[in-house]
């Protein structure tokens, strides 16, 4: 994602950067690699269901009825399970439901090495309902595997997850991308294509903002 194409409508005077800088060049520069920063997580997903070589299909909405057969191998982008399937007020999404034959990984993905946040523990817990709602209905009696992917972590042993319940449900992004026959390296190179765009596009807003505070000094 290139931040040269992040423009936040918000007023900046209005944000923390603001607060935190008193300078409006400086807060924008901050604010917008931040929000870029949140945009390539997100386009993680897509990525990598643009990458699966095996069956795919993305945007399924389980209603309780619909399952793939016993012999399916499968991968499935942002999994919705409707409320009316799991007996709850509201339906649960997820990034990513792997079908392999007798076992199903249910799956979050994190742009990271560790998920050391307060939200941990929700994503456990939808996780875990999840996994419970899909098993119960298989009429192919399948395992159902709750995993939470750290895409940027080389050892897990070092990594930081605050819901202890999480620990063993975490893997690694390369292995989540062997499960599901991805290239991980291509990838990643893919990802850092624009690297040096935006290197050069923070180092010419730095620029203009110290030759502009200079000009006051």
């Amino acid at each position: 994602m290139l931040i040269a194409n992040t423009k936040p409508k918000t007023n900046i005077e209005n944000s923390g950067y603001y607060r935190l800088s008193g300078n409006k060049a400086i807060a924008t520069l901050l604010r917008n690699c931040h929000a870029t920063v949140i945009k390539n997580g997100n386009q993680l997903e897509d990525l990598v269901y643009e990458c699966v070589t095996l069956a795919k299909t993305k945007k399924h909405a389980f209603t309780g009825v619909e399952y793939p057969d016993a012999n399916s191998i499968m991968v499935v982008s942002q999994f919705e399970i409707k409320k009316e399937a799991i007996s709850l007020d509201k339906g649960v999404n997820v990034d990513y439901v792997y079908f392999h034959k007798d076992k199903v990984f249910v799956c979050e993905i994190k742009d990271g090495d560790n998920f050391d946040t307060k939200k941990s523990s929700g994503e456990v817990d939808k996780l875990l309902i999840a996994a419970a709602a899909l098993e119960v209905k298989d009429p192919h009696k399948r395992e159902y595997i709750p995993k939470i992917v750290l895409w940027n972590c080389k050892d897990l042993s070092k990594s930081s997850f605050k819901d202890k319940r999480g620990r063993g449900m975490l893997i690694t992004g390369r292995e989540f991308a062997q499960m599901i026959n991805v290239d991980y390296e291509a990838l990643n190179a893919k990802r850092k294509a624009e690297a040096p765009a935006n290197t050069k596009y923070i180092i010419a807003e730095m620029k203009k903002i110290t030759e502009a505070y200079e000009t006051i000094l």
